[in-house]
């Protein structure tokens, strides 16, 4: 903890047990304190220090609160302990692993990533990437592609295995031009006909 850090803590407390517990003091009007009390609540400056340290609190009170949303969950990285210490991999190592195995493939874009860590004495990874095609065709043989490479690649990047990896294939279908679907047209035209041609097998015919 850093000077600065555990200066603003200590400041944080002090501001905290002196200012609830003036107003706590003259609430309960606790006997021993409370002429002393009465006498601080007679001074001109009593409500500026008192809003003053009130005003500490709040704010402290609010950097804790905002700190405990963001900290990073019990399952938001892959950490394996040991005997001198433990070795921690976050969620954003491996989103950005997973973001470059997509984009080295051309046009393909990452839209986004997430990572689940599954487990705890033997974690392991499920992934879910929503990808934008570009003007790439053939989804169906890419996506499985982009699976293997993925898993491989976190694997050996982690040291933890993959459980799944899931495609999801979003955006403007910018392949499908009118020059595109003739072509599917004419293949699926041309693949059709030549099932219709194909020769009948012998032990069929009889």
């Amino acid at each position: 903890m850093g000077k600065l850090r555990r200066t603003a803590m200590i400041v944080f407390v002090v501001a905290a047990v002196l200012g609830v517990g003036v107003l706590a003091a003259l609430w309960f009007a606790w006997e021993p304190l409370f002429p002393f009390i009465a006498w601080l609540v007679s001074m001109d400056w009593f409500f500026v220090v008192e809003a003053i340290l009130l005003g500490i609190t709040a704010i402290g009170l609010l950097v804790v609160l905002i700190r405990a949303l963001t900290a990073p969950g019990k399952n938001s990285q892959l950490e394996l302990e040991r005997g001198n210490g433990s070795i921690a991999i976050t969620q954003n190592a491996i989103q950005s692993t997973v973001k470059h195995v997509v984009e080295a493939h051309h046009g393909l874009k990452t839209d986004s990533v997430r990572v689940e860590i599954l487990g705890n004495h033997d974690p392991r990874m499920a992934i879910h990437a929503k990808i934008d095609p570009g003007r790439n065709a053939e989804l169906g043989q890419l996506g499985a592609k982009l699976q293997d490479e993925i898993a491989a690649t976190l694997e050996a990047f982690t040291g933890y295995p993959v459980d799944s990896v899931r495609i999801t294939f979003a955006g403007d279908a910018d392949v499908v031009t009118p020059a595109f679907t003739q072509q599917a047209t004419q293949y699926t035209q041309d693949t059709h006909r030549q099932h219709k041609t194909q020769p009948v097998p012998a032990h069929v015919a009889q």
